[in-house]
This record gives C-alpha cells, sequence and structure tokens, in this order.
C-alpha cells in the first residue's frame, strides 16, 4: 500500500532578522508569508510606542496609502520580501 504524504505548509508569517552591515549599521529584514493572497497588501507602521511623532517608514515605496503597499503573488508559492534597515539612531525608535 502506497502511503500518500502531503507536504503541508505553514500558516502565517516568518521574520527574520540578521545582521546585513555591522560597520555601517544596517540590519536585513526578510519577511515570508507562506500563503499569500493573490495580491498580497503589507503595511508598516505610522508611530511607535512611547513617541507621538508620525513615522514614514514606506516613504520610498510605491505606496495604496500611507503605510500600505500591494505584491502581485503566486498563492501556491510562499511570498518573501527583503529589506535593509538603518540602525543607528537615537530615538525610541
Amino acid at each position: 500500500m502506497a502511503s500518500s504524504k502531503k507536504t503541508s505548509v505553514p500558516a502565517g508569517v516568518h521574520y527574520r532578522v540578521e545582521v546585513a552591515s555591522a560597520h555601517a549599521h544596517l540590519f536585513r529584514v526578510t519577511l515570508t508569508v507562506y500563503r499569500p493572497a493573490a495580491v498580497q497588501r503589507l503595511t508598516l507602521p505610522v508611530w511607535i510606542p512611547g513617541s507621538y511623532l508620525v513615522r514614514e517608514f514606506s516613504k520610498n515605496l510605491q505606496q495604496l496609502d500611507k503605510c500600505s503597499w500591494s505584491v502581485d503573488a503566486d498563492p501556491a508559492q510562499p511570498l518573501q520580501l527583503q529589506y535593509e534597515v538603518y540602525a543607528l539612531d537615537n530615538s525610541v525608535r
């Protein structure tokens, strides 16, 4: 009798943060959406707890609105995005 093994795809999202360049204070963030929508909507925050200043973390992206954008994806494949963050800032961030 042949066994039918199904490869299960994890639900949800996964973040990986790693040092891209310690000297340049850059961190690389990799986001994996395991079961994306055909048009996946993504967002970045515009505020940080403890700070009353509105931030524009997504200012260099082609945006749908102030904090979100969309990506065309294949729902049968995980969607993976990477970006780098400059992390030498004397603020609450």
